[in-house]
């Protein structure tokens, strides 16, 4: 039974928390705090399984803005996902919260049903980047240790994911291939001893296949644990007994069980398995040789004979000779009787060279003569390669490799696969800059990553938008690591996760969050957050700010009813998106008050023929009552280049229109306006209009 996720619910007031652990408690674990500091505390006793933190701002001993900026200090903010719950709406507190790494804002009071499915909607999103992340993390130490203890003149560029796997084990370049040729001649022998048991070359295959991957999990495993030049302390061997269910696990994560059984189900097995032994003395769970499935029996011993035969960081190599007697007297560990009978009968053909191609289905395979070191080195390269593209496929994500010796970049074939296009490119920059696949307004931004990685910054992490073969631009997630030597970039490797579903499905739920529920349009917290970014792109250009609001729009609700009133706010709303630009803001900032922002309109003569015609989408008649707006305009940059002195000036323009009869706008001029407010108080009319 899947364990559940905790989500963390702070606030000072117990009322809150309350209302939010009912919306909750059926879906996670609730815990709760009533103030900054004791949330601190239990996030960091709950670091790994908390999934969410809900946290009201305004809070005695530690408000929320402290919370964060210590969850910020501990890097925490980037694993667990901060919803401010809160009453604050004032800019800076809601511009804080967004630079400290708020997730999400919601203003109490709040709906239910909403607040559930956003909740729900961030924590699914965070929980599903949260592996491939941590993966990423870990392929990107490995290859920062190993790059610094390679020296100048006999540095081995590690361009293929698999490599970077077995590379945290000390572990010869060659070993995937080694390991899965031991393993495919021992159970193709195995095969012919026991007819009965119709093994296949496909078993075969498959068997030798997860015997290439069958150390993963040794990802987990702390480095000066892996090559300790001594015995392990108990602790550490208990450490190290764990990495068969991680490395099983992670196979299964990154999956996420796209493909077929056959294959995939036999990497599982053998990763969680390999280290059993027949007499129960194995790990990680002392299993005996009747319960301990064939192909990880097979991928045991194959195991255990690569491992004599290499060198290791804290001895030399056994020759095969030792090897086989070792394993033959039983000195590493109880094989099964039929096991090491097929491991004796494939002995003599252990250390022999093989095929590009082997064939699982012969019982013997064909061993070349001769070659020399650049044919050997490109045949090593090309079993990286089909080693590297099997992790693809599992993962179903996009992988690259990025030579800086040759200038060459190369994809899975699963990109091709996806875009139609090819997989190897002479000039990666070329490729940028020309290709169609990218989306246009990406290339730069991308461009601008790669310049700026260093050796001191050698990673890189961004989104971009993908030509899929049908046109269709989606989104992938890039992860990009990249080697120095000399102060020079050598090598990179990467992966391009697809996150187009939950990108999607994240605006979805974000244009929900913005969007005035009656009239479809920008509500108050998402017209505010959209004008301030127009505003501060805005540079010299004119714009203004336009505060309107409905004449006699209470008379209308007392008259015929609020179900009418909803009735005119909704085709008023209408009638002013139609009026607009797509550019433009069109937001209800209150119950018949909206606000429009004109974007670069380019005069003041343009302000007004766009006020006139907005005046008249307030022209509507509703039985014998006709209906009507006024309009405060506040222009920039003449009137400020700030959201709320801005809205001040057009609120203070619009009291001007209300003060000479209504119906009309009026751009913000401040000795008329103080006229219009002084003799409004004495009843005196003033025509304002075109001001």
């Amino acid at each position: 039974m899947n364990k559940k996720q905790i989500i963390l619910i702070v606030d000072d007031e117990e009322t809150n928390r309350a209302i939010l652990a009912q919306l909750f408690k059926d879906e996670y674990n609730i815990i709760e705090a009533e103030n900054g500091e004791e949330a601190i505390r239990l996030i960091e006793d709950n670091l790994e399984d908390v999934s969410a933190v809900l946290l009201d701002i305004l809070m005695p001993v530690m408000n929320g803005l402290q919370a964060m900026e210590i969850m910020n200090s501990h890097y925490w903010i980037d694993k667990i996902p901060v919803i401010m719950i809160t009453t604050d709406t004032s800019e800076s507190t809601m511009q804080k919260g967004y630079e400290l790494g708020a997730t999400d804002v919601i203003l109490k009071p709040f709906n239910s049903r909403i607040v559930r499915q956003r909740v729900k909607n961030i924590v699914e999103l965070y929980r599903h980047k949260k592996n491939l992340e941590r993966l990423a993390a870990e392929q990107i130490d490995i290859l920062r240790s190993r790059s610094m203890q390679v020296s100048e003149s006999g540095i081995e560029i590690v361009n293929m994911l698999s490599r970077i796997i077995m590379l945290k084990s000390g572990q010869a370049a060659a070993r995937p291939q080694v390991i899965r040729h031991v393993a495919a001649a021992i159970m193709r022998e195995y095969s012919h001893l026991y007819p009965e048991l119709h093994i296949d070359g496909t078993r075969i295959r498959n068997t030798a296949y997860a015997a290439s991957v069958c150390n993963i999990g040794k990802i987990f495993v702390p480095s000066e644990i892996l090559f300790k030049n001594g015995p392990l302390t108990d602790e550490e061997y208990r450490i190290v007994q764990r990495y068969p269910a991680g490395g099983s696990d992670l196979l299964m994560r990154i999956s996420e069980g796209k493909h077929d059984g056959g294959l995939l189900e036999c990497c599982f097995t053998v990763c969680l398995y390999h280290n059993e032994r027949a007499d129960g003395s194995g790990y990680p769970y002392g299993l005996m040789e009747k319960d301990i499935p064939l192909e990880a029996q097979i991928v045991s011993i194959a195991s255990v004979y690569e491992a004599l035969v290499s060198e290791r960081p804290y001895r030399k190599a056994f020759s095969h000779e030792e090897a086989v007697n070792m394993i033959r007297n039983g000195e590493c560990g109880c094989f099964g009787e039929k096991i090491l009978k097929a491991f004796m009968a494939a002995e003599p053909i252990l250390t022999d060279e093989y095929d590009e191609e082997e064939d699982y289905s012969r019982s013997r395979v064909t061993y070349s003569i001769s070659e020399d070191v650049t044919e050997r080195r490109l045949r090593m390269l090309e079993r990286e390669k089909e080693h590297f593209q099997i992790l693809s496929d599992m993962s179903g994500d996009v992988m690259f490799d990025y030579d800086g010796i040759t200038n060459v970049l190369l994809f899975s074939d699963s990109f091709s696969e996806l875009t139609g296009c090819g997989v190897r490119y002479e000039n990666a920059l070329d490729f940028i800059n020309e290709t169609e696949t990218l989306y246009i307004d990406d290339k730069e931004r991308l461009l601008g990553f790669v310049r700026s990685i260093t050796d001191t910054a050698p990673s890189i992490k961004t989104e971009i938008r993908i030509k899929m073969k049908n046109d269709v631009y989606k989104w992938f997630e890039l992860y990009a690591h990249s080697v120095w030597n000399g102060g020079r970039c050598v090598s990179m490797v990467g992966k391009l996760v697809n996150i187009d579903r939950q990108k999607r499905e994240t605006e979805i739920w974000r244009k929900a969050a913005d969007t005035d529920q009656l009239t479809g349009i920008y509500n108050k917290i998402a017209s505010h957050n959209y004008i301030m970014e127009a505003i501060e792109n805005n540079g010299d250009s004119v714009s203004a700010l336009c505060f309107i609001d409905l004449d006699n729009f209470k008379g209308i609700n007392d008259t015929f009813g609020h179900q009418f009133g909803d009735v005119v706010l909704k085709k008023v709303a209408e009638q002013l998106k139609t009026a607009v630009r797509n550019t433009d803001i069109v937001g209800r900032i209150g119950g018949d008050e909206f606000v429009v922002f004109l974007k670069n309109v380019g005069s003041k003569k343009n302000i007004i023929a766009k006020a006139e015609q907005l005046c008249s989408v307030f022209k509507l008649t509703c039985g014998e009552r006709k209906i009507s707006g006024s309009i405060g305009i506040a222009c920039i940059p003449d009137d400020g280049t700030d959201f709320e002195e801005l809205l001040g000036k057009a609120d203070s323009a619009l009291y001007c229109c209300k003060g000479r009869g209504k119906d009309c706008y009026l751009l913000y001029n401040e000795e008329i306006c103080g006229k219009i407010n002084s003799l409004s108080k004495t009843g005196e009319a003033v025509n304002t209009k075109h001001q």
